[in-house]
C-alpha cells in the first residue's frame, strides 16, 4: 500500500460525512430527511395555496411565506443552519455548484451559494404550482399526486448528489 493519500484512498471525507451522520440532527445527505422536508414543504406550499382559495390568506402573504421557507432550507442545504447536520464539502459549496451547472436557465450563478440554492427551492415550488394548474384544467388528483412525487423525488435526489437516467 502506498504511503500517499489522494481522494481513492482517504477516508477523512467519509469519516466527516459519517460523523455528522450520527449527531442526532437532521442530516442532509440522507434521502429520506431530504424527502421528508420536501413533502413538508410540499405539505405547507398546498396549504397556503388552499388557505387562499378560501379567502383565510392572501396570495401576497402565501408568496412571501413560500419565499421565506425558500430562504430557510436554502441556507439549511448551503450548511448555514446549525439545525441540520451537513454533508461536508457537499453542502459546503458543492450543491451550489452542482444548481448552477444543473439550472442554470434557472439560477443567477453570481449569487452566493445560500442565495442560488433558495433560488432552486423557489422553482421546486414554482413546479408544485405548475401541478396545481394541471388539475385545475382538469387534471385528475392522482395525476397531481404522481406530479408532486416526481417534484419531489428528482429534486431530492439533486441536492444529495444523485444522478437519475433521465
Amino acid at each position: 500500500m502506498t504511503d500517499e493519500l489522494n481522494h481513492h484512498n482517504d477516508p477523512t471525507g467519509l469519516v466527516q460525512s459519517a460523523n455528522q451522520a450520527n449527531n442526532g440532527l437532521p442530516y442532509l445527505g440522507e434521502t429520506d430527511v431530504v424527502d421528508r422536508l420536501l413533502r413538508e414543504m410540499t405539505a405547507g406550499v398546498l396549504d397556503r395555496f388552499d388557505r387562499v382559495g378560501h379567502g383565510l390568506l392572501t396570495p401576497g402573504d402565501a408568496a412571501d411565506a413560500d419565499g421565506a421557507e425558500c430562504q430557510r432550507l436554502g441556507t439549511a442545504f448551503a450548511g448555514g443552519d446549525p439545525a441540520f447536520a451537513i454533508v461536508p464539502g457537499w453542502n459546503t459549496g458543492g450543491l451550489a455548484q452542482r444548481v448552477r451547472s444543473k439550472m442554470s436557465e434557472s439560477v443567477q450563478a453570481g449569487e452566493p451559494d445560500a442565495a442560488v440554492l433558495a433560488q432552486a427551492f423557489a422553482v421546486f415550488v414554482h413546479h408544485i404550482y405548475d401541478q396545481l394548474n394541471i388539475t385545475g384544467n382538469g387534471g385528475t388528483e392522482a395525476e397531481l399526486q404522481d406530479g408532486l412525487n416526481e417534484n419531489i423525488r428528482s429534486f431530492t435526489w439533486l441536492l444529495v448528489g444523485l444522478d437519475s437516467n433521465e
